[in-house]
């Protein structure tokens, strides 16, 4: 029963991750329209970025906290996924106007 537990941080961060994204991409939908996916996966992944360093500097100094590590790997999946897909298409495609390609 213990993984059990250990699957659902995993379950509860990735859960958080995906909410995390979709925040992201929505608060920038009608300031960016089409550009708001890849820069929300963007953003998402920066703010994951910070709060992985934020969590890190203060188990640095208290100890390491097992469910907050596997919070914070769940936490990254579809945030780093997301962003770093988007920083390849990126450059694959090009950075131009998105509608007209």
């Amino acid at each position: 029963m213990t993984w059990l537990r250990y699957c659902w941080h995993l379950i509860a961060g990735t859960l958080t991750g995906l909410a995390l994204f979709v925040f992201c991409v929505l608060a920038l939908m009608d300031v960016l329209y089409f550009w708001a996916i890849p820069v929300g996966a963007i953003l998402a992944a920066v703010i994951w970025a910070m709060s992985v360093t934020i969590c890190a500097v203060r188990m640095h100094r208290r100890g390491r906290n097992a469910t907050v590590i596997r919070f914070l790997i769940g936490f990254g999946i579809i945030p780093c996924d997301a962003g770093a897909l988007a920083i390849i298409g990126g450059f694959f495609e090009g950075w131009g106007n998105p509608i007209i390609g």
